[in-house]
C-alpha cells in the first residue's frame, strides 16, 4: 500500500471520520466552529504534534488558561495527578480549587506582591478544609 494511501475500510454501519466532522461543524455554534477552524488550521501547521497535544494547546487559548504544550510534556504525571484529584472531588479537589482561587485572585489584583498567598494562609485553609 503506497505511503499515502487511506487504508481500506471494511463496510460499517459507523459513520466515517468525515461525516462526523460534518455533522459537528453543522451543529456547531460560531463560536465552536472557530475553535474548531483554529484546531484544524494548526494541526495541519504542526504535524509533528499529535492530536491530543494540539487540542490540548487550542482547548487553554480558547479558554485563556495559558498551559502550554511543554508543560504538559515535562510534568505528566502533577497534571495526571490534577485530573485524578478533579475525577475525585473530595477534600482534597476543595482544598486545590480553593489555593487555585487564592493564586488566581493574587494574579489578578492590580498591585499583587505574590506574597499574599502565605504558607499560614494555606495551613489555615487547609484546617478549615480537614474540619469540614
Amino acid at each position: 500500500m503506497p505511503e499515502n494511501a487511506e487504508p481500506q475500510r471494511e463496510q460499517s454501519t459507523e459513520p466515517s471520520e468525515y461525516a462526523l466532522l460534518a455533522r459537528i461543524i453543522a451543529n456547531a455554534s460560531s463560536e465552536d466552529r472557530t475553535f474548531l477552524y483554529s484546531f484544524l488550521k494548526e494541526a495541519a501547521a504542526t504535524p509533528f504534534l499529535d492530536l491530543s497535544t494540539v487540542a490540548l494547546h487550542e482547548a487553554s487559548h480558547a479558554l485563556h488558561l495559558g498551559i502550554q504544550a511543554e508543560d504538559i510534556e515535562n510534568h505528566p504525571e502533577d497534571f495526571e495527578a490534577l485530573t485524578f484529584i478533579r475525577i475525585d472531588q473530595g477534600w482534597l479537589y476543595r482544598f486545590v480549587r480553593s489555593v487555585f482561587d487564592l493564586v488566581r485572585n493574587d494574579w489578578k489584583r492590580e498591585n499583587r506582591t505574590k506574597k499574599s498567598v502565605t504558607p499560614d494562609l494555606l495551613m489555615d485553609l487547609l484546617g478549615q478544609h480537614l474540619e469540614e
